[in-house]
Order: structure tokens, then sequence, then C-alpha cells
């Protein structure tokens, strides 16, 4: 009984320990193995605001409608209205090498065109998790146009 119990403890203390995934962290390497192994992924406000403010390399796409993105944007964002009915057209034109970062006010819209984007061969693509809501709620601000 006392070996099964070490057993057990045993078993837990090392499942304990695992850790649990999480976004890459922003630099040249990890980024490159990130794109190899998940076209796509979500990350967090705290880390897209890092990213932004750090590496001018990302291009930001706001795929709010011109009025929300007229209302408050992320600086440098380039509005692409997940509802224009060239959206997809768009995207075909545009480099699928390029690293972008995505939002939309709530996530839905982004999380969407997250998985359009991977569908078209798009390496490189960074959802915010929970769009603009999320991003003022951490006080990160948000620049008019």
């Amino acid at each position: 009984m006392r070996t099964l119990s070490l057993v057990l403890l045993t078993l837990v203390i090392t499942g304990c320990s695992a850790t649990l995934p999480v976004a890459p962290r922003l630099n040249s390497a990890a980024l490159q193995a990130q794109s190899a192994a998940r076209p796509v992924v979500t990350i967090d406000v705290t880390e897209a605001y890092q990213w932004i403010t750090t590496d001018p390399n990302f291009m930001i796409l706001d795929l709010r409608t011109p009025e929300e993105y007229g209302q408050g944007h992320i600086n440098k964002a380039r509005l692409l209205n997940f509802y224009d009915p060239s959206f997809k057209t768009q995207l075909e034109t545009m480099d699928r090498n390029q690293p972008y970062i995505i939002y939309c006010r709530s996530g839905a819209r982004s999380g969407e065109a997250m998985q359009i984007m991977q569908e078209m061969g798009f390496r490189k693509v960074f959802n915010i998790k929970g769009g603009t809501l999320a991003w003022q709620a951490k006080g990160y601000p948000l620049v008019r146009s």
C-alpha cells in the first residue's frame, strides 16, 4: 500500500510540473520555429502590445468596418474590412510570408479570418484574443485617423 501511495504521489508531482504551451516569445528564431510548426496562433493582448511596440516587421490588420476603425484603432494598423465582398481577393494579393497581427472588436471576425488565412497558405498570423475590447480593457491606446 505504501509503494502504491509513493507511485501515485510521484505521478501527481510530475503531472503538476508539466508546462502549458504559451504563445512564442518574439525573436527571429522563435518566430521561424513557430511559423513552421503552426502557421496561426492566438496571442493575448499583452504579448501583442509588446510585439507591436518592439518589432516593426509585423503588419497589423484591423478587420473591423471603416466606421469601427475610425472610432479608434491600433497605431499603424491597416484597415481590411472582413465584411467587404473583396476581403478574400485582397488577401490573395498579400505576402504569405509576412508576419501579420490581426484583430477585430472581440475576436470573432479575426478568428474566422485566421482560418481563412491559414487555408490560403499564410505562414505567420497572430490573432489578438479579445480584440479591441481586451486591448482597451488593458489600457492600451487606440488612435483615430
